[in-house]
């Protein structure tokens, strides 16, 4: 009869072969295991090191050519927007030096750069709405007629005639005073321009609106962009890679039907090129044709095909299209 101490010493002695098995088993495979991880960590340190080399080496490309294309913008925009005067409008979260550096390539074009206004923040903030409504009906000068519309869309009809225009004789007019400093002193805009001008560049923020009122706060700048292309010869909104991003305003603006089909756009702004196509795109704009530029989605391409020469039909601008918008 087979007792408990049996069992005791058959359990022990599957354990110990097992053991040893594993053992063993270990043993004679440790050393090839190790070598083929070994090889597979060099492999992946030389893919990395690699990855990086060719990182650097594009980097340095991209500021080369940047660097280049910089060194002779004043070749490239020479007499482009000559006899122009362009007003530069900042969104909320617009970058500074991107409106700095475009207002230098402006400069370069030809055209006088009359001045600026900034968003503000507060233009923007949830509970504003009806303070803008009422200021946008009390500031509203007889000779503006107000299109109906949401309230960002009267509201930015009426900033926008007061500071650009698509009358030639009324270019180097005072702008509206009255209009700029109640929207100054309500803290939605500050700056002003010294006097109208005929184009507008709109300047994107930098970063993507995130959040419940994301589409909101685009729609509102989109509609600032619109009534400044209206109100004058011609707008372009320009702005960062990022801009043309989900949530960015670039993005919005070419999704928005027809807001889309009247403003360009130029989403490579933070580069020396995309400074260029930004005025090709306003020149363009002279002769009513609208483009859309850059490498986000919607483009027509980097830059506006054929190149646009100051003197070539299309970037001459007809009568209908510098009074009465386009043809």
């Amino acid at each position: 009869m087979i007792d408990f101490r049996y069992h005791v010493v058959s359990i022990v002695a599957v354990f110990l072969a097992l053991a040893i098995g594993i053992v063993l088993g270990t043993t004679a495979l440790r050393e090839p295991v190790i070598n083929r991880l070994t090889a597979t960590t060099s492999q992946l340190g030389a893919d990395n090191e690699k990855l990086r080399v060719d990182l650097r080496t594009l980097q340095q490309q991209s500021k080369g050519n940047d660097d280049f294309v910089a060194e002779i913008t004043p070749q490239l925009v020479e007499h482009q927007l000559d006899g122009e005067r362009v007003v530069v409008v900042e969104a909320p979260g617009a970058d500074p030096a991107q409106r700095d550096a475009v207002t230098a390539v402006l400069k370069q074009s030809g055209a006088t750069v009359a001045g600026r206004v900034s968003i503000q923040n507060k233009y923007l903030a949830d509970g504003e709405i009806n303070v803008i409504d009422e200021l946008a009906t009390r500031l509203r000068p007889p000779s503006v007629t107000l299109n109906g519309g949401t309230t960002y869309e009267r509201a930015g009809q009426l900033l926008a005639s007061a500071v650009v225009t698509d009358d030639d004789s009324a270019a180097e007019s005072p702008p509206d005073d009255t209009v700029l400093s109640g929207f100054e002193t309500a803290e939605y805009v500050s700056g002003r321009p010294d006097a109208r001008a005929t184009l507008a560049v709109m300047i994107a923020p930098s970063t993507p609106f995130t959040g419940n009122g994301a589409v909101d706060d685009n729609a509102a700048l989109v509609a600032m962009a619109q009534a400044l292309d209206a109100q004058g010869t011609g707008a372009t909104l320009i702005g960062p890679a990022p801009s043309a991003a989900e949530g960015g305003l670039v993005k919005a603006l070419r999704e928005s039907g027809e807001a889309s089909e009247e403003v360009s756009t130029v989403d490579a702004a933070d580069t020396a090129a995309g400074r260029v196509v930004a005025v090709l795109a306003l020149q363009r704009e002279l002769s009513g044709r609208t483009g859309h530029f850059g490498t986000g989605q919607g483009v027509e391409g980097f830059h506006p095909t054929p190149y646009p020469t100051p003197d070539s039909p299309e970037s001459t601008p007809s009568a209908a299209s510098r009074q009465g918008r386009r043809p």
